[in-house]
Parts: C-alpha cells; sequence; structure tokens
C-alpha cells in the first residue's frame, strides 16, 4: 500500500521483516509501560511479565505491518499490531520525530477499535471514529 504523509512525503506500508520484530517488541514495551495507566497499579515485575507475554502472543498471532518512506524503505518510521480479519488494532506506534504526519491514521485508517488502553491510543481512535473495546484483549 503507498501513502503520502501530511507533508507530502511517499508513505509505504509494508509487512514487518524478520529483523525488525525485536525493534518493534521494545518500542511497544516502553511506549505501553510509560502511558499506560495500569503500570501504576501492578507490581513492576509482574507488569513486565505480563505485558512482554501479551506482546510476543499479539505479534504470532498477527505480524505487524511497518510504515517506512519510499525513498529510506529499511527504516521504520512506524509500525502497527491488528487483525486484518476483523477491523481491530492491537497497538499503533509512530517514532516521535514523524508524529503529526498522518502515518498512525494511515496505518490504522480501516479500523473500527483498538484494544489496549492509553491516553494517546484514545486520541488517535477518537479521531479516526473508533471505538475502545476491553472485550477483544486477547481474543
Amino acid at each position: 500500500m503507498s501513502l503520502k504523509t501530511k507533508s507530502g512525503s511517499p508513505l509505504v506500508i509494508r509487512p514487518v521483516q524478520p529483523a525488525e520484530i525485536n525493534l518493534i517488541k521494545s518500542d511497544w514495551y516502553r511506549s505501553f509501560a510509560e502511558y499506560a495507566p495500569e503500570r501504576r497499579k501492578i507490581r513492576p515485575d509482574v507488569f513486565s511479565t505480563c505485558l512482554n507475554g501479551r506482546i510476543e502472543r499479539l505479534i504470532e498471532r498477527f505480524p505487524p505491518v511497518v510504515a517506512v518512506f519510499e525513498r529510506v524503505p529499511d527504516e521504520v518510521l512506524g509500525w502497527v499490531c491488528r487483525e486484518f480479519a476483523r477491523p481491530v488494532t492491537h497497538y499503533v506506534y509512530v517514532k516521535r520525530d514523524f508524529r503529526r504526519q498522518g502515518i498512525a491514521s494511515a496505518l490504522v485508517q480501516s479500523t473500527m477499535c483498538y484494544t489496549h488502553r492509553t491516553d494517546a491510543g484514545s486520541d488517535l481512535f477518537r479521531a479516526v471514529g473508533a471505538l475502545y473495546n476491553p472485550f477483544l484483549l486477547e481474543s
């Protein structure tokens, strides 16, 4: 799939490469741990173990797709772990330097709901008309 950012740069959305999986796991963990409201209610060791397990299972079941600039296909700008059989997004992430360019919106364009609660996720999905559904976690 080929799109453009708000600044007009050609953007390509493609399947994740095996070498990019560790980057995605790291981004996901750090981002979710930083913004998740649940983090403050759970012991850090339990939170870490549970979150890492959840990330592993979701990536295995729903391989992420990544967004890259057409001219630099090896630099991942953002990614999404989503289901294509159902319009469900489990997590979307865009590197800080590339936010507010429409990359996250392009990644979740046809998604109707997401499963991991964060304030940033709420804002994004409200903007694209999607809903938070906690009952879809790991379904």
